[in-house]
């Protein structure tokens, strides 16, 4: 992440790549921040879906309509929380160091992310 409040650098692209070929019966959205680059789609498993913000714009597609599609939400300390919690979505917000933090929400460690997923209770 480029923001100067966030001391550990997530690579969402290798995160999702690692958990897309972990577990390949699953679709994964990466939405990358406004600010970020893209990874190319032609480089991501074929479970993958990656929604540059140019895209969405194109197509009409609100974060909101990203939330309400999602069985899970996975965001940095972000809006995306906040969105999917006013859905009523379920989410976890990874742990970036960042000091600015939403109430009541718990962090976690990004590395222990495949066994959320593989194992959530």
């Amino acid at each position: 992440l480029h923001w100067t409040q966030h001391t550990a650098a997530v690579d969402a692209g290798a995160l999702v790549m690692r958990l897309a070929t972990r577990f390949p019966d699953t679709l994964f959205t990466l939405k990358p921040h406004p600010y970020e680059v893209p990874p190319p789609a032609d480089a991501m498993p074929p479970n993958v879906v990656v929604l540059a913000q140019s895209m969405m714009l194109a197509a009409g597609i609100e974060p909101a309509d990203v939330v309400e599609a999602a069985d899970l939400v996975v965001t940095t300390p972000s809006t995306f929380a906040l969105e999917a919690a006013l859905a009523g979505r379920p989410y976890l917000v990874l742990s970036t160091g960042n000091a600015n933090r939403h109430d009541h929400v718990t962090e976690r460690d990004m590395e222990q992310l495949e066994t959320w997923l593989h194992d959530p209770a």
